[in-house]
């Protein structure tokens, strides 16, 4: 509930200081998944196996309601997921997915990352995957000016070894920036 008032008051506080017809977002999309299940993927892929992709269930964000009439000028994202791998060799790939409802996060188009950040893995370490893309705003821009918006996180991992590949993937960021302006007719 605190984050919720926390993010309308810095809303508020950000539509004050924007110039004219346009509101500046930034939405710490991490504070709604931190210390839920919703923001670590636990991966095993057993050797010759191939690929395996794991995901967690999609997660309902709430955004400033009201922007129906705007249209989004820039979205903006960035964050890191850790690969904690425990054993084994092989790789990991890391997407986002977003879409209008929590159905709509399992078609591929909902796809953020193409191709996928993604990281070697060997041993017991942690290896730092950044998640980054410049200018979201042509293929999503009517997604954000709903008053929702859902996420879903998915893990691809590949053992081309002979021996468990197990670990997980956490996600320890992720934010978006939103510049919205009026439509002008």
């Amino acid at each position: 509930m605190f984050s919720k008032w926390l993010g309308v008051t810095l809303v508020c506080a950000g539509l004050a200081a924007c110039g004219t017809g346009h509101a500046t977002f930034d939405v710490d999309v991490y504070s709604w998944l931190e210390g839920s299940t919703n923001d670590t993927i636990p991966y095993g892929a057993p050797p010759g196996l191939g690929t395996v992709t794991i995901s967690n269930a999609p997660q309902k964000l709430d955004l400033l309601p009201g922007a129906g009439s705007s249209f989004v000028d820039t979205v903006r994202i960035n964050g890191t997921m850790d690969a904690r791998n425990a054993t084994g060799s092989g790789s990991i790939a890391f997407q986002v997915y977003l879409a209008a409802d929590s159905a709509g996060t399992y078609a591929p188009g909902a796809a953020l990352f193409n191709p996928p950040p993604s990281a070697n893995v060997s041993g017991a370490n942690t290896s730092v995957i950044t998640l980054t893309i410049p200018n979201l705003s042509q293929t999503l821009d009517s997604l954000f000016t709903n008053s929702q918006v859902w996420i879903r996180l998915a893990a691809t991992v590949s053992n081309p070894g002979v021996s468990l590949l197990q670990g997980k993937a956490v996600l320890t960021s992720l934010n978006l920036h939103l510049v919205v302006s009026e439509k002008v007719f």
